[in-house]
């Protein structure tokens, strides 16, 4: 006992302190949706548990936390109520600009997915964002917040001229993703238009009521990430194994998806709990325009424009600003 706490004190008077032991519970954020594709495979397979166990944290408890938006996953991380968030990347964004240089830094591990994200309307009258009335209303996952949110404005400043990029946001109202289907789909709600992705767009234009007004990639030349997985910089730091083993676990889902779509359907359907028939989801996985990968697209893009419109004060320098220096060999932007 004396030589233990001599030991102690020794290494203490040092400033050499033992190692302290990493999180043994780790409480991972996401929302429904083939945006998040990856990580409903990471758990059905298990991979951060195995991926845990070959960096020697082998008593780790994983936990799932589905959540209805990036805003409320960006309070969950910064209360210490979760260690990894999954989001889109404008909420990714705000809480990067107003983390910066706090206690509270976070940085980005990786992209989850690229996809397209598509503007449906039930209204007949609607042909172009021109067309909307004071009177219809546009459901976007976060109202001023969201992937969608922020297109909608880029789109609506590209259409109206400089400085008009709110002049859609009256229109908008907040609803998940499911229940915004279902108001479209039923047309007897005011909800006249739903700015979504992949399954809920592939769904709701099935029904011949509906139709297209935009497409993200006619406001960015291209697809972009969607989602990203992101943590705060003391987590990072205090739980290098940890950290890797979520990289690597993320890493082997999206290599699932790319190479086994059946596969990856299965392990999504298994528990997701989404209703839809194997075939319809591998049919929908199979366009071009749904990536799963870890390398960011577009990061840039949306970082510039919230800059611009004041909707974060800091701007990045580039993309590896906003990232961890694990995924700095990929050809990100």
């Amino acid at each position: 006992m004396l030589q233990k706490t001599l030991l102690g004190l020794a290494l203490f008077l040092s400033g050499v302190m033992p190692a302290s032991a990493e999180a043994s519970v780790v409480r991972i954020g996401r929302a429904p949706g083939l945006a998040f594709l990856p990580l409903y495979v990471m758990e059905a397979g298990k991979l951060l548990e195995k991926h845990l166990a070959l960096n020697g944290l082998k008593d780790v408890t994983v936990v799932w936390q589905d959540s209805t938006g990036g805003n409320v996953m960006n309070d969950a991380l910064l209360s210490g109520n979760l260690e990894f968030a999954n989001g889109g990347v404008p909420p990714f964004l705000t809480l990067w600009a107003k983390a910066r240089g706090t206690r509270s830094e976070i940085g980005g591990l990786a992209a989850v997915s690229d996809m397209p994200s598509v503007l449906t309307t039930n209204n007949p009258n609607v042909r172009t964002i021109r067309d909307f009335s004071e009177r219809d209303r546009i459901s976007v996952a976060a109202v001023k917040a969201s992937q969608v949110a922020i297109l909608l404005q880029m789109a609506a400043e590209k259409e109206f001229g400089a400085g008009e990029f709110a002049r859609l946001d009256p229109l908008t109202v907040t609803m998940p993703q499911a229940e915004s289907m279902t108001a479209l789909l039923s047309g007897r709600t005011e909800i006249m238009a739903h700015f979504t992705v992949p399954p809920f767009a592939n769904r709701e234009l099935k029904d011949s009521k509906i139709r297209v007004v935009l497409r993200s990639t006619d406001i960015l030349g291209g697809v972009n990430t969607n989602i990203v997985a992101y943590t705060t910089k003391s987590f990072r730091d205090a739980n290098p194994k940890t950290v890797k083993a979520y990289f690597d676990a993320l890493g082997e889902a999206s290599g699932t998806v790319a190479s086994d779509r059946k596969q990856a359907a299965a392990l999504y359907l298994q528990t997701s709990r989404d209703k839809m028939t194997i075939g319809e989801l591998i049919e929908i996985l199979g366009d071009p325009a749904l990536r799963y990968s870890l390398t960011p697209s577009g990061t840039m893009v949306f970082a510039e424009f919230m800059y611009k419109v004041g909707s974060i004060k800091v701007k990045p320098a580039d993309w590896k600003d906003l990232f961890f220096e694990e995924i700095y060999h990929l050809p990100g932007n």
